[in-house]
């Protein structure tokens, strides 16, 4: 028999530990149907959260090294065009996530992310004011926060840098 302090301290202890036990969560299956998207991914390193993709995704390459993109996404299912994806394979991945560009029809796509239990997140990645906020989000959406917060400095000094070096003392171009 236990001593009344000892059966405190093992009730306590077990307390304590059905509350700090935390269950590992799985990562999260991700589609991107936006090129940017499936940059900002693999330049967070997590091309192995990719269950599928759309077609051309390869051809702009990982900061413009298609052959890196290439080896990254050979196994990973593409859903199409960007415009029209497959709606029958991306329900087949299951994703938890789709990244989608916000130009797109979200009707159908959102119908069938949110029937499987996902999330649709589109995003905008038109202009470069764009590239940020997207790298952000998208890895505070996969767990990757702290390198999404590396990645979007070195995007905003790199820019800023070209802004000084490229641009300064140059006339404006003009179209039309």
């Amino acid at each position: 028999l236990l001593s009344e302090g000892r059966t405190m301290r093992y009730a306590a202890l077990l307390a304590l530990l059905s509350v700090t036990t935390v269950q590992a969560q799985a990562p999260p299956r991700v589609v991107s149907l936006h090129p940017a998207a499936t940059e900002i991914l693999l330049a967070l390193d997590a091309a192995e959260l990719l269950v599928a993709r759309m077609e051309g995704d390869v051809a702009a390459g990982t900061g413009g090294r298609p052959a890196v993109a290439r080896r990254l996404l050979a196994d990973v299912p593409s859903l199409g065009e960007m415009l029209t994806p497959n709606l029958e394979v991306l329900a087949s991945v299951e994703p938890d996530l789709v990244i989608a560009w916000t130009g797109a029809d979200l009707s159908a796509l959102s119908r069938v992310v949110e029937r499987r239990g996902g999330t649709l997140e589109p995003i905008a990645v038109d202009r470069l004011r764009d590239v940020q906020p997207a790298i952000e989000r998208i890895g505070g959406l996969v767990g990757r926060a702290e390198a999404a917060a590396r990645l979007s400095g070195e995007f905003a000094a790199t820019l800023a840098q070209a802004r000084r070096h490229e641009i300064a003392g140059r006339p404006r171009p003009r179209v039309l």
